[in-house]
């Protein structure tokens, strides 16, 4: 409450003391978080003017440092939205983001005059997940109403490496379906357990899916489900190979090398970066 420390209320001046009622936008809370099940009840979701307080501050108690005195703390539960167009969906992990507005003021209970609000602290305590506070300045606020306005994003860390590991997966998938290609289809003669890689690969990426964190259940639609859909028929086709042939037999004459020329020619520089480092 703004002018708290210079108010007359203290242990030698009780009589200065008012009880102030804090009230709340309730619509912008969860149901299940504000009132007692028989309240809710009777709670009627409108646009009025919050007449029932959320919370109630009796000074008098806390001046006369009076231990049978509740604790003056509360909780509420917010209720989150879309920021506007920015869509807020798990689907979009993790570049989802979520918003949650605070309106409040206070008045005293016996004159209804206004009591000065403000948030005189923030501190984020969810994990993986980053907070801003902003406040609007598109409406009028009037004087002594708090208004503000919480954005909930997934971490720096959290967003950082979920790219990469993304990032990795489809490096992964690309490598292994081109070991495949060549083996299956050009005929290219491969180690056996180069070819067992893909197997393994196929039930690693979904856990290294599990680890990223706050990561939804199910599949992505950008990383995993088109990967998984390469490696299955990577898999597909290098049992195949098994059953069907063996692929590090000496029948197959055609290895994959390098073409030192061919590579010469198509990146000039490498020649000419080989030749200076002979000359030396």
């Amino acid at each position: 409450f703004i002018g708290e420390r210079n108010s007359d209320c203290t242990e030698q001046n009780l009589d200065a003391c008012t009880t102030v009622n804090l009230f709340f936008d309730t619509n912008y809370l969860r149901a299940d978080g504000t009132f007692t099940p028989e309240d809710a009840d009777n709670e009627i979701h409108s646009s009025d003017i919050p007449t029932k307080p959320i919370f109630r501050l009796n000074t008098r108690n806390i001046a006369a440092r009076d231990i049978r005195g509740k604790t003056p703390t509360f909780r509420t539960t917010l209720a989150l939205f879309s920021p506007g167009d920015h869509p807020s969906s798990l689907m979009n992990y993790p570049f989802d983001r979520y918003t949650s507005e605070i309106v409040m003021f206070a008045q005293e209970v016996d004159s209804n005059a206004t009591v000065g609000t403000a948030i005189g602290k923030t501190q984020g305590i969810a994990i993986g997940f980053e907070t801003r506070i902003t406040h609007r300045d598109d409406i009028f606020i009037p004087p002594g109403l708090t208004e503000a306005t919480i954005t909930l994003t997934r971490s720096t860390l959290v967003v950082s490496y979920s790219i990469v590991a993304t990032i990795a997966i489809w490096i992964v998938t690309i490598i292994l379906a081109l070991v495949m290609i060549t083996s299956v289809f050009f005929g290219f003669k491969q180690r056996p357990e180069v070819l067992l890689v893909p197997v393994a690969t196929l039930f690693a990426f979904t856990t290294l899916r599990q680890s990223m964190p706050g990561a939804p259940e199910g599949f992505d639609l950008c990383g995993l489900v088109p990967c998984l859909a390469l490696l299955a028929l990577t898999t597909a086709c290098t049992l195949g190979v098994f059953i069907l042939s063996d692929p590090a037999s000496e029948t197959r004459r055609r290895e994959l090398h390098w073409n030192r020329d061919l590579l010469y020619e198509a990146i000039p520089a490498l020649k000419h970066t080989a030749i200076k480092g002979r000359g030396k």
